[in-house]
């Protein structure tokens, strides 16, 4: 018999130093160290105690760590299992990865789903981002943001110039004994930003095709966006090099300038997660779900009869008229200019434009979330501290299952910072599956800690590590891309994953320091 488990969702990438889901779970070549993350079901209907490991991938130079996962998973529920992930050497497309099921009665299966890579590299002639994708190639210079006026890196009295700062950053990621010892968070929001699109092939016809056949152009920005900001962030702590100050940027690697204030935010891990996830709301509220810019300003051009479109340009300036606040109807401005550049038969070039200025509001929205956890864990009785969530969309409907990316992020009085995931698959912590509660634990150390289960507690002293004191956290829910495949593009292109739904950051413009409200505290004694 074939093992009754398959992949919910596309399998999505995860950013390791930060935690957060990458815009629709994409993969890129310029983070060499990524989780790969997957949703399994249970479809039968009997509990399964299961083996599940990645078996292969459709190209050799997709490296994916050899981890076998065992579990215990209840009927109809889905659980979250990772792989550390290298597509550094990968190229850019469409790729198909595989995993080996296997049960305790010996029957044996295999689950199949296509993931998407991207291939993200820096002109250093000029600082701009260049991004392959199968369709085509997205060139993308950021030309100013808006970031804190003092904080972290804001007043550097140089700014000093770099060769390539991706390569910076691949060094620091595939090197993990180094960290940084302080994050500057920001956050920072794109302000002005030129991209070209040149098509891969060039076409006839009005309209080009979609990334991947599925995501919005626009998705690909904010790939970039996010690697632009973990990038600075790393190479300002272990380089010593300020990319991003205030200032006037210009070409030549020199720095990317924030001309324009708004919040500072905390230097912390999970202030960076949540200041990247607001950027990245940000960048989907302002250009839409679908259709982006690029297909709007297509649906807007009609090259003649003969002509083939060679290239695209979009130059988009962003307004946050509202704070930017996750999970919240905010409304954000983008003006933007579309330009289509075609050649006809007689080698003459044409070229057609459409300008407009839209001012949406955030679609990716949450009516509510309750969270359930002890504000007080006495180490000595059971150091384990469960916290549970459940979270309603803007209908109001229970969100469960494989609808969310779920986080719990600690900070410590001591500034430590632990991570961990919250499932909604009736594995323990978790009581049931699929009732729109996810579940999380964490295990608190101190010189006095309970071992053992909580009927026979022996006290074992820890020299190395006391987490007593005062402890704050956030649950941090993010989307998750629920196309199926059998979508035609446009339609996949309008169900975009890894959007932040809950709203502890709020960025604002109006300068000081932004709110960055924990869900609560604990006190571990």
């Amino acid at each position: 018999m074939t093992v009754a488990v398959d992949l919910q969702n596309r399998p999505f990438a995860v950013e390791p130093l930060t935690g957060i889901q990458m815009p629709d779970g994409i993969f890129d070549s310029a983070l060499p160290r990524l989780t790969m993350v997957g949703q399994f079901r249970n479809n039968d209907a009997a509990t399964l105690n299961l083996r599940i490991h990645f078996e292969s991938a459709s190209h050799p130079q997709i490296a994916v760590n050899a981890r076998t996962h065992t579990l215990t998973l209840p009927p109809g529920a889905v659980t979250m299992l990772s792989w550390d992930v290298d597509v550094s050497n990968a190229p850019a497309g469409a790729h198909y990865v595989s995993f080996g099921l296997e049960d305790d009665n010996g029957n044996v299966g295999r689950t199949i789903r296509k993931i998407f890579v991207s291939r993200t590299s820096m002109d250093p002639s000029d600082g701009a981002f260049v991004t392959e994708v199968p369709e085509g190639t997205l060139r993308v210079t950021v030309h100013d943001l808006y970031g804190p006026s003092s904080g972290p890196g804001c007043d550097a009295p140089t700014r000093k110039s770099y060769e390539n700062l991706l390569d910076e950053l691949a060094d620091y990621l595939r090197d993990p004994r180094y960290g940084p010892d302080a994050w500057s968070s920001g956050p920072y929001l794109l302000h002005t930003v030129s991209m070209s699109l040149e098509p891969n092939p060039h076409y006839a016809g009005q309209l080009g095709d979609l990334p991947f056949s599925d995501p919005d152009w626009k998705t690909i920005l904010a790939i970039i966006a996010v690697i632009l900001i973990i990038a600075a962030v790393v190479v300002a702590v272990v380089a010593g090099i300020a990319i991003i100050t205030v200032g006037t940027g210009g070409a030549g690697g020199a720095a990317i300038a924030v001309g324009w204030a708004c919040c500072a935010g905390p230097a912390s891990i999970a202030a960076t997660a949540l200041g990247i996830g607001g950027m990245v709301s940000g960048i989907a509220a302002a250009l839409g779900d679908f259709p982006g810019p690029f297909r709007v300003g297509q649906e807007n051009t009609v090259p003649n009869a003969g002509e083939i479109t060679v290239g695209e340009t979009v130059s988009v300036e962003f307004r946050y008229p509202e704070p930017i606040r996750p999970g919240a109807p905010y409304q954000v401005e983008a003006e933007w200019q579309y330009e289509r550049q075609t050649l006809d038969a007689g080698g003459t070039h044409h070229t057609y434009a459409h300008a407009q200025v839209d001012s949406p509001q955030n679609q990716h929205l949450l009516s509510g979330y309750e969270i359930d956890a002890a504000d007080v864990v006495r180490s000595y009785q059971d150091p384990r501290w469960v916290v549970r969530a459940r979270f309603h969309d803007a209908e109001k409907k229970l969100l469960s299952g494989s609808d969310l990316f779920v986080q719990c992020y600690l900070i410590g009085p001591r500034g430590e910072e632990h991570r961990f995931h919250l499932l909604d698959d009736g594995i323990e912590p978790d009581e049931e599956p699929n009732d729109g509660w996810y579940a999380g634990e964490f295990v608190f150390v101190t010189p006095m800690s309970a071992t053992g289960d909580n009927r026979i507690v022996a006290y074992v002293p820890q020299k190395r590590r006391d987490d007593t004191g005062i402890w704050r956290f956030f649950v941090v829910a993010q989307d998750v891309d629920s196309a199926d495949p059998n979508m035609t593009p446009e339609e996949a292109a309008s169900h975009l994953g890894g959007i932040l739904l809950t709203g502890q950051a709020e960025i604002t413009m109006t300068g000081g320091t932004c709110s960055f409200i924990p869900d609560g505290h604990i006190n571990v004694i």
